[in-house]
């Protein structure tokens, strides 16, 4: 009887158990969603990206959470995302509320490229997600946003174009500088003549036809210095020196540096100077290559003729005198015959045909008178 006591008492604990889990779980599942707010601390923040400095922007702020709670064991979890511009980003640890704490502080820092432009500002996007534990429930919260200001970062250089500039004795020139923008933004470069007086002195005056010029970002402009020789001016080596700084970010009330070069001035004799060399012609352009013609195509050989009829020899014509043939007037003065090797016959040998035909008459002739003769004397 007690062994059957006991099996039924743990068979009941362990019942409780159960029903004590399951309706934890549904009524986590059935306390609702948290009220949460994001809150940030600073609504802007301004970024320092000048070489040297570090570019942190670090904004702080509190999450609050009201909850329904029911069970005592139940906690609710906060997870926070930020993302600005695809910078990199340090995101908080998982906040953890329960009835004792529903406010939570964090911090996100923000890494600003080194030199990003003025004008390029961002904005902070921070949200969240939320999840009760035990429980199955979760959800989004409500996000956030914050102002990333880019502070502007005054830097510039000055160079001489060329080492050394040449005036002719009581003439005039110029000499250039390069001006360069290497801040974060567009500048206004204000330039000064440090060195006036003494050139003054010396009989070289020198004048800027602009004091102030603005340069855009990651700009240059060549700027030049014109001189106007005295009578006086000695031929020789001058230095002309130049300084210049931000009329902008003396404007703001910002520290900037002023910056300083100098280069030579040669004072020649007149008409020592070489003319300058005339601007090369710009050569021609080469004629375009002419276009290969096209290969004609094989022509189709005509069909031959079977049995072509032969042509017609032309008859020759008596008419015609033979051009090798010359007429002989007396056959006695003929001393010698020329022979053609080719044609095997004698150029004279017309003579001898008609001498012989003679012959031959004469001989028929002589043989019917003897043969007359003879028929009488029978009689």
């Amino acid at each position: 009887m007690k062994r059957w006591m006991t099996y039924a008492v743990s068979i009941a604990i362990i019942l409780s158990s159960f029903s004590l889990i399951v309706g934890i779980s549904e009524e986590a599942d059935g306390v609702g969603s948290p009220a949460i707010r994001i809150i940030l601390s600073q609504t802007k923040q301004t970024a320092y990206v000048a070489p040297g400095q570090d570019g942190v922007v670090t904004f702080t702020g509190e999450v609050t959470a009201q909850v329904p709670w029911a069970p005592n064991i139940q906690y609710l979890i906060v997870t926070l995302t930020a993302f600005c511009e695809g910078w990199s980003v340090s995101n908080p640890p998982t906040l953890t509320f329960n009835r004792a704490v529903t406010i939570q502080n964090f911090q996100i820092s923000v890494q600003v490229p080194i030199g990003t432009p003025r004008a390029t500002g961002a904005t902070l996007f921070v949200n969240g997600t939320w999840e009760y534990s035990p429980g199955v429930s979760s959800g989004d919260c409500d996000g956030t946003t914050g102002i990333i200001i880019i502070k502007q970062y005054f830097s510039y250089s000055v160079s001489p174009v060329e080492s050394v500039s040449y005036v002719e004795e009581g003439g005039i020139g110029e000499v250039p500088f390069l001006v360069e923008n290497l801040g974060n933004g567009n500048d206004e470069i204000e330039i000064e003549i440090e060195n006036d007086d003494q050139l003054t002195e010396e009989g070289i005056f020198a004048s800027l036809p602009k004091k102030t010029i603005t340069i855009p970002f990651e700009g240059e402009e060549i700027i030049f210095v014109e001189l106007f020789l005295a009578d006086f001016t000695s031929t020789g080596f001058y230095d002309l020196e130049i300084a210049i700084w931000s009329y902008t970010a003396k404007e703001l009330g910002d520290i900037n540096d002023i910056e300083r070069t100098s280069t030579h001035i040669e004072v020649v004799r007149e008409g020592s100077l070489p003319d300058p060399d005339p601007e090369p012609e710009p050569e021609p352009e080469p004629d375009p290559e002419p276009e290969p013609d096209p290969e004609p195509e094989p022509e189709s050989e005509p069909e031959s003729d079977p049995d072509p009829e032969p042509e017609p020899e032309p008859e020759p014509d008596d008419n015609v005198d033979d051009p090798t043939d010359e007429p002989v007037d007396d056959p006695s003065d003929i001393d010698e015959i020329s022979i053609d090797p080719e044609t095997k016959s004698g150029i004279g040998i017309w003579p001898f045909i008609i001498g012989g035909g003679v012959l031959l008459f004469i001989l028929v002739l002589v043989g019917v008178y003897i043969f007359t003769r003879k028929g009488k004397r029978a009689d």
